[in-house]
């Protein structure tokens, strides 16, 4: 198992938890800790590779992309994707062929609604920045919606602290700014940046896991990723037993989370509509 986080890291280890706990039989598990760093994920990936596992269960692009240079032989499940049609990882959603299966975490409307939440929880903003760390599908979509709905979107890409402090200082200077965060193993391996210093300049922001808001950001909207990891278990069993990993199905994430965290709207100056409280999933005081 690559997993993209730190060992230790919370959000990380449930969902290893999750996965673990879905498992109907025991396996052994090698476990390999990138903690977001980009050399260190290609690193693990070329020793798991090398020992010939029965099966690598890889979190992210940038390990899925490593691995796809490294072996076409050995079953991967991947989770946390977004696109792996269109990032040339896999043939199709329903026939995958090779190698490789999985869970993507992207869903068509995705962006868009993170664009309207923040704008419903935050009227004024007139510029938002789409933070990504390097794959942000539908932007297209995000562009538009965030036209219609009064605000300028601009895209950044980020790949570690330095970026984040440079693109949110940046933006602090723009009068009625906030950003939006896309999921990728930088962005959740960098929460504490990006919440301190969202916290610092008061920036109002959505971020696409309920870890961000449990920790302090304003909301969350995305995928249930322990769900993904539960559900990949049993991808996995399958392929122990025989099955190949290129006719099972991609699959498309199930649950989404919208998490408000009312105590940080509160310190931003804000007062979210009762419409955006009755659609939280849950609302954290």
């Amino acid at each position: 198992m690559l997993m993209d986080l730190a060992r230790g890291d919370r959000e990380g280890e449930a969902r290893l938890a999750a996965f673990r706990n879905a498992l109907k039989e025991p396996l052994r598990l090698d476990i390999r800790w990138g903690g977001g760093s980009a050399e260190r994920m290609k690193a693990d990936a070329a020793e798991v590779v090398a020992a010939a596992p029965d099966v690598i269960v890889s979190s992210g692009s940038p390990l899925l992309r490593d691995l796809d240079g490294m072996t076409r032989t050995i079953p991967i499940v991947f989770l946390q994707v977004p696109d792996p049609v269109g990032q040339g990882f896999v043939t199709s959603l329903s026939r995958p062929g090779g190698n490789k299966t999985g869970f993507s975490s992207w869903d068509q409307g995705l962006a868009e609604k993170w664009v309207e939440l923040l704008k419903q929880a935050a009227p004024r903003l007139s510029t938002i920045a789409a933070l990504h760390g390097g794959s942000l599908p539908d932007f297209d979509a995000i562009e538009r919606r965030g036209t219609s709905l009064g605000a300028r979107v601009v895209a950044r890409e980020v790949h570690g602290a330095d970026d984040i402090w440079l693109v949110l200082t940046e933006l602090a200077s723009v009068p009625d700014a906030g950003f939006i965060v896309a999921p990728s193993p930088f962005t959740l391996a960098n929460r504490p940046v990006l919440l301190a210093i969202a916290r610092e300049h008061r920036l109002p922001a959505i971020f696409p896991y309920r870890i961000f808001a449990e920790e302090g950001g304003l909301m969350s909207y995305g995928t249930d990723a322990p769900d993904l990891y539960r559900r990949a278990a049993a991808y996995v069993e399958r392929i122990l037993a025989g099955e190949k990993p290129g006719e099972l199905p991609v699959q498309r994430p199930a649950k989404f989370l919208f998490v408000l965290n009312l105590a940080t709207a509160r310190s931003l100056g804000l007062d979210p509509p009762p419409s955006i409280l009755a659609r939280a999933d849950e609302v954290i005081e």
